[in-house]
């Protein structure tokens, strides 16, 4: 049988979008295999230095203790994953009031941010991490607030710059608000959904103390955080050590946001390609 022009036109489009969807279909299940698999590394981490930084007194379930509140600095070693600033000196928040830092390298685990802190502070859950990443893509400088911005606020009397010192710890307090204030879950993933609508570092099961400015400036970040709601916490983890006797601290660490899924643009062209195959047949 002899075929026309066009008959042979429309039976080439009409392979080539079986083959396109064949391997669309591959690539989007292999990624998908890929995008389910659980965010763990193991690797070492001990306590280098906090900067900045300032001195607090923090209580927690009874305990009163003077701690350093403030952005730390981690020396973060090994299978390091997709950490940024790793390996080397990393960046990070305390997620972890019940376990104390250690200065010797110890083994830790990288893990999805709302499955840390470990058993005893946590896990936070799910809506405790969307809220606290809302805090920290908004406070958290990467620049360990160097510019002015990063460091104005208006506490009620007209915007006024602070120190990188009393901001730092601002964030730190209230990043400890957002995962311990009654969050008494130990049951395992899953933590505490219920949330506070009152966060306040000056009340309730968890409280700092020690400087005016800290306690307010902390404030009035939890209060915009919860007017903005949770966000997405993809481009956070938590650093877990849940392996020796004491439990050392937990901390939440950057790693880069998530990429544009490559099969987006591979289903645009397929999509194109069904129109184009569409006109054909109907000139056919």
């Amino acid at each position: 049988m002899i075929l026309t022009f066009k008959e042979n036109v429309r039976l080439i489009c009409q392979e080539v979008k079986e083959v396109f969807v064949k391997k669309v279909i591959i690539v989007v299940g292999v990624l998908f295999l890929f995008a389910a698999a659980p965010v763990t590394a193991d690797l070492t981490v001990k306590y280098n230095s906090a900067s900045p930084y300032t001195a607090m007194t923090v209580t927690s379930t009874g305990i009163d203790a003077a701690v350093i509140t403030g952005q730390y600095k981690l020396d973060v070693q090994g299978d390091v994953g997709d950490i940024i600033g790793a390996p080397g000196i990393v960046k990070a928040v305390c997620i972890d009031l019940w376990d104390w830092a250690s200065t010797s390298a110890r083994s830790y685990a990288l893990k999805p941010l709302d499955q840390t802190p470990d058993t005893g502070a946590g896990p936070m859950g799910p809506v405790r991490a969307g809220y606290l990443a809302t805090l920290l893509d908004t406070y958290w400088d990467q620049d360990d607030w160097s510019s002015l911005a990063s460091r104005t606020f208006n506490l009620g009397g007209g915007s006024a710059s602070y120190s990188a010192n009393r901001v730092a710890a601002a964030v730190q307090s209230a990043a400890w608000e957002i995962v311990d204030e009654f969050n008494t879950d130990t049951t395992g993933p899953g933590g505490d959904t219920v949330v506070p609508t009152g966060w306040d570092v000056k009340t309730g099961l968890f409280r700092v103390s020690g400087n005016t400015t800290v306690e307010n400036l902390a404030n009035a970040m939890l209060s915009n955080v919860v007017a903005i709601g949770p966000s997405s916490f993809s481009n956070y983890r938590g650093l877990s050590n849940s392996t020796d006797a004491s439990h050392y601290q937990d901390y939440v660490v950057r790693v880069p946001p998530p990429p544009v899924p490559a099969p987006a643009a591979v289903l645009l062209g397929m999509l194109g390609l069904s129109v184009a195959g569409l006109k054909l047949r109907k000139y056919a």
